[in-house]
């Protein structure tokens, strides 16, 4: 058989696919495409967030964790949202359960406004409106305080959806369906049931006329339309004066469910307006009212003639739906690194949360100070803290983020500051609510300094929840045997740093300032290396000349040193250099000398340049020394 006779027989399924291709496949094969994409996105592209996300919030398997969500309007809402939110403590797990809802979303909107398979991408522009919705919130998790909020969109649209294909089902049943569902589902749902009552009636009046625009109709299509906005209106308004819910604001009761609120008490924070945060939301119900009137619309054979006019349709909705899923979907660097950091951390695997700070170019504090932190942690911080990419890179939010938020806790907590871990988890739980990043703190915090029935307290409320019952069970057992703590090496650096001072007193929200004030003026008689070390680097980071002669001396009285670790080497032949006064007998290695020298000439090489100038032609040569780190990065700002 000739070459050319092969090709053509292995080609021939090919052809053979593709002839069979139509309209109705092709769409079928982009929302599939389209899942799966955001399936592996999810899972594996923002595990970590997913994992923080669960962290930042609580699900716990009682009657009076039920009945305090519903004591809020929206609060079934929250409920459930907390409820599936568990799921991403495994990400695999609960991007699978996330997509397989945005799935039934999907499949749910085509049912309800009968979209055949050949404009099935319809159906996806509001499935990307949720999923934008969800997938900006960045830093947002740590501040919305409204538990299940990553949820809330998607399960009541899939309510309000169910509810729209009973009326559609039940034709005689329009209005006490609407009706029950306004005032009910307000109760459960809050704000999404008002928007839903609209769609869910626009819905079915284009049902009920079916093409018949006659005055009496209209008139009658319109009536109907004011009077479930006025009862969408009408209805948090009673049930707020009717003392249903005296535990909200009035101003807050037509927005229960939504962070309208904390937006726009911060409103001068968005220089662009903070209706970019709100459009997928505002625009969902509109999408749906649109959905409402091509109702039925849609069927015939759409190619022909107008073809043409049929791909551009597609070729808009598909543009539409990439354009709200990439723009939306928050993606910052920092934010992921740090987050990786901190599931790394909970894991205890310290190599892994020193190696993805090698991941950011330009790292915020929480990225420097999480790798540190594990530098120390393997006893490698003198070694290779500023081998490392440093700085402060500006926090990618449009309001202030601090550490106490978002990673200070834990860095607190390894340094031996159990009082100051312990004090942020009860005052963010007091402005945010538990959460289970909280209670896992509290516990272990409580554990070490002695506390155990304290920390039992927290042990007991994480035993109620499904993904932290076990490390609640490990916990306990500690409780019930303290001579197993010491022995256990992921308490072996807290317990030692906790050896020392921890009075409660101001950070003002600055971890990193409080740590490296705090662990610097500390004198102490004790064998404690690793204490010192930490001071050093901190004095280091400072550029405290002074302080850091201080800190050195302490961290070489500690006992037999075979050895003075590579940066701080680093530093005394630089500090001996630019003050010929101080002397020392500390001795530096050769290779840190010739280095040293080769880093001087080639500053005299480029004598007259500025210093910002100057850095990039160094950093690839000399970006792993503290004297880079000494000249070149500027601007520290800790948070």
């Amino acid at each position: 058989m000739k070459n050319t006779d092969k090709k053509d027989v292995a080609a021939a399924p090919v052809k053979s696919f593709i002839a069979t291709l139509t309209a109705a496949k092709i769409s079928k094969i982009t929302v599939a495409v389209f899942f799966v994409a955001v399936w592996a996105l999810l899972a594996f592209g923002e595990g970590a967030t997913l994992f923080r996300v669960a962290e930042q919030s609580l699900f716990l398997y009682n009657g009076h964790f039920f009945r305090e969500a519903m004591a809020l309007p929206a609060g079934f809402l929250s409920y459930l949202g907390a409820f599936f939110i568990q799921f991403f403590h495994y990400p695999v797990l609960g991007a699978t359960v996330y997509v397989a809802l945005l799935a039934a979303l999907y499949l749910l909107t085509k049912k309800v406004f009968d979209i055949p398979a050949r404009w099935s991408l319809l159906a996806l522009l509001p499935v990307a409106l949720v999923l934008a919705y969800s997938t900006q919130l960045g830093y947002w998790i740590f501040y919305i305080k409204i538990q299940g909020f990553y949820y809330m969109a998607l399960l009541a649209t899939l309510a309000s959806l169910l509810v729209a294909w009973v009326c559609l089902k039940f034709k005689g049943l329009y209005a006490p369906v609407i009706l029950l569902w306004t005032v009910g589902g307000y109760m459960l749902f809050g704000a999404y049931a008002l928007g839903g009552a609209v769609v869910i009636a626009v819905a079915s009046l284009v049902d009920r006329i079916k093409g018949r625009y006659g005055p009496l109709y209209v008139a009658s299509a319109a009536l109907m339309l004011v009077a479930v906005c006025v009862l969408a209106y009408a209805v948090p308004q009673g049930m707020y004066h009717y003392n249903m819910y005296s535990n909200t604001m009035l101003s807050h009761m037509p927005f229960a469910g939504l962070p309208v609120h904390q937006w726009v008490d911060n409103v001068e924070m968005y220089p662009n307006g903070i209706f970019e945060y709100w459009l997928p939301i505002v625009l969902l119900p509109v999408v749906y009212l649109l959905l409402a009137l091509l109702r039925g619309s849609l069927a015939g054979d759409g190619c022909g003639k107008k073809c043409w006019q049929y791909v551009v349709a597609q070729a808009v909705v598909a543009a539409c739906v990439v354009a709200f899923t990439a723009v939306y979907w928050y993606s910052d660097v920092n934010f992921d690194v740090e987050n990786k950091q901190n599931k790394a951390m909970w894991e205890e695997d310290w190599e892994a949360a020193a190696a993805y700070a090698k991941d950011s170019k330009l790292p915020t504090r929480q990225i420097v100070l999480n790798k540190n932190m594990a530098l120390l942690k393997l006893g490698r911080l003198g070694e290779d803290a500023f081998k490392y990419p440093d700085g402060s890179s500006d926090i990618a939010h449009p309001g202030v983020v601090h550490l106490t938020q978002t990673g200070g806790m834990m860095n607190y907590y390894q340094y031996g500051k159990f009082n100051f871990c312990y004090r942020w988890c009860i005052e963010n739980a007091v402005e945010y609510g538990w959460r289970a990043e909280y209670l896992k703190h509290a516990a272990r915090c409580m554990l070490l300094s002695g506390q155990h029935k304290l920390a039992m307290r927290y042990i007991n409320i994480l035993k109620e929840t499904l993904f932290y019952r076990s490390w609640a069970c490990e916990m306990e057992e500690y409780v019930n045997n303290p001579q197993k703590i010491s022995k256990q090496e992921e308490f072996r650096m807290p317990l030692l740093m906790y050896k020392y001072p921890d009075a409660l007193e101001l950070d003002d929200s600055y971890v990193e300032v409080y740590l490296s004030k705090s662990l610097s003026n500390i004198h102490t008689k004790e064998d404690a290396r690793l204490y010192a070390e930490a001071a050093v680097v901190f004095a280091l980071v400072r550029k405290d000349v002074n302080l850091f002669w201080d800190t050195m001396s302490r961290y070489i009285s500690k006992g037999k040193l075979t050895r003075v670790p590579h940066h701080f080497q680093e530093a005394i032949i630089l500090f001996t250099n630019l003050n010929k006064d101080i002397t020392t007998n500390i001795p530096i290695d050769f290779k840190v000398k010739s280095r040293f020298e080769s880093f001087i000439n080639k500053v005299q090489d480029h004598k007259g340049m500025k210093e910002e100038e100057m850095a990039p032609l160094f950093v690839e040569e000399y970006g792993d020394t503290y004297w880079y780190f000494y000249f070149f990065v500027r601007n520290i700002k800790t948070n």
